[in-house]
């Protein structure tokens, strides 16, 4: 049964926003929207901006039924994994032809879904980073150092972005802190490479699913969109910058 054309225009302006906002490139929730709409017998258009997504649905058998929708985007967290899930259920609907009742229900089932795993994840990071550090030509101070002041910020982060907090103020605090931290390595006397763990200790932060889609969407031609992921991306970098000045400024020590 063909669905209530504006029923389905909601659900796919909250797939695309959804989907946007966890970190898939622009062209990936074109070809996923189309082909939930077209398996339902209708076309659809989408423009993307970082603030906002407006989708334009027509019906196949009526081109005079058509509803167009503007939606302000939400943040949220990057989830590659969820960007995974939408991707499924966009097949699932495309070769079961399952009711849009039943697609909506899996959708807000995905969209509820928790980083159950925050805890091991903590963990292999700040290991990772600290491996980081090594590979730079860290020694063995700033290399526990760096494993501390990445799981300190990764936690900092986390119960920031749970309140609400603009990611530009996220950044420069974590950066500040993972930073301050790192350098304590040369401060207490047990490590001589402090240049090698400020670098390291604020990788975490690095927004690099950012900077790909803005890659992979400028190549695509959504020029428009690209261009604002690259100057968010460039953004968050500063942040980053900053608050390791301050750090630099503290310490009163010149390594940049």
């Amino acid at each position: 049964m063909k669905p209530d054309i504006l029923d389905l225009t909601n659900f796919l302006a909250d797939y695309a926003d959804l989907m946007i906002s966890v970190g898939s490139h622009n062209e990936r929730v074109r070809r996923c929207i189309r082909r939930i709409a077209h398996a339902y017998g209708f076309d659809v258009s989408i423009f993307v901006l970082l603030k906002n997504v407006t989708i334009s649905v027509t019906d196949l058998d009526d081109y005079t039924n058509r509803r167009t929708y503007i939606k302000e985007t939400c943040a949220h967290a990057i989830n590659l994994a969820i960007v995974s899930d939408l991707g499924s259920l966009s097949w699932l609907v495309h070769d079961e032809k399952i009711e849009l009742k039943k697609a909506i229900c899996i959708f807000n089932k995905i969209k509820e879904t928790k980083n159950t795993k925050f805890g091991p994840n903590l963990l292999f990071m700040s290991v990772a980073f600290g491996a980081f550090c090594h590979l730079f030509g860290g020694d063995a101070g700033s290399v526990g150092f760096v494993v501390l002041s990445t799981l300190i910020g990764v936690i900092i982060k986390h119960l920031l972005e749970k309140r609400k907090f603009d990611i530009r103020i996220i950044y420069l605090v974590c950066s500040f802190v993972s930073s301050f931290v790192a350098y304590g390595a040369f401060a207490l006397g047990i490590s001589t490479t402090p240049a090698e763990a400020l670098s390291s200790s604020i990788l975490y932060l690095f927004p690099g699913i950012l900077v790909l889609n803005s890659i992979f969407d400028i190549l695509d031609r959504n020029v428009l969109i690209g261009l604002s992921r690259g100057v968010n991306a460039c953004i968050l970098i500063i942040c980053m910058a900053i608050g390791v000045y301050i750090t630099l400024s503290i310490v009163k020590v010149g390594l940049l």
